[in-house]
Formats: C-alpha cells, sequence, structure tokens
C-alpha cells in the first residue's frame, strides 16, 4: 500500500512531505517512510528509509513499534508517534476524517 504525508506551516506552506508505504515483511507487516523537505530534499542517506515493523493489532489499532494507527469511528482515524527531539520526548497526535 502506498500513501503519502504532507505537513503544512501556519501559513499553509509546505513543512515537509512524507512518502509511505506499508509492505510485507516477516510474516507481518512493516510501515516505512521517507521524508523530504517543501523543495524535495530528503532527510534520510539515499537507500534508506525509516522502518517501523507492526508489534500489535488489537480490534481497530495497529501499532507500528510507537506510531500507532486507531480507527476511533466510522469515518475518523488518530495516528500518533513519539518523537525525540534535542533531548526531549513529544508525542504528535494527527486527527483525520473522510473528506466527503
Amino acid at each position: 500500500m502506498v500513501g503519502h504525508f504532507r505537513q503544512l506551516n501556519k501559513d499553509g506552506t509546505v513543512m515537509f512531505y512524507e512518502l509511505i508505504t506499508i509492505v510485507e515483511e516477516g510474516g507481518s507487516l512493516a510501515y516505512r517512510l521517507k521524508h523530504f523537505n517543501a523543495d524535495l530534499t530528503g532527510w534520510e542517506e539515499k537507500g534508506k528509509v525509516v522502518s517501523f515493523p507492526l508489534i500489535e493489532r488489537k480490534g481497530d489499532r495497529l501499532d507500528f513499534s510507537g506510531l500507532v494507527y486507531e480507527r476511533t469511528g466510522k469515518n475518523t482515524m488518530t495516528a500518533s508517534v513519539t518523537v525525540k527531539e534535542g533531548g526531549k520526548t513529544e508525542t504528535l497526535t494527527f486527527r483525520f476524517r473522510r473528506k466527503g
């Protein structure tokens, strides 16, 4: 499965992009992604990806090693990820709703 994510700044300009695949790996799934700046320069080294192996599935909740997707309603879901930056740990939560 292939997807993308776009994070916007408050003024509506692009902060960064992610290209995403969910692939079969070792008899399970893995969520893989590459980050790109607004000018499409990559964050990761060429040939490298960030990979989150699936570690738990419980009902409508998928935990890809700390990157958690959960269906919260018929047309809604959340994604949360814990990031470490500058010695701080923060959990970011994104709320999605089906359009149309």
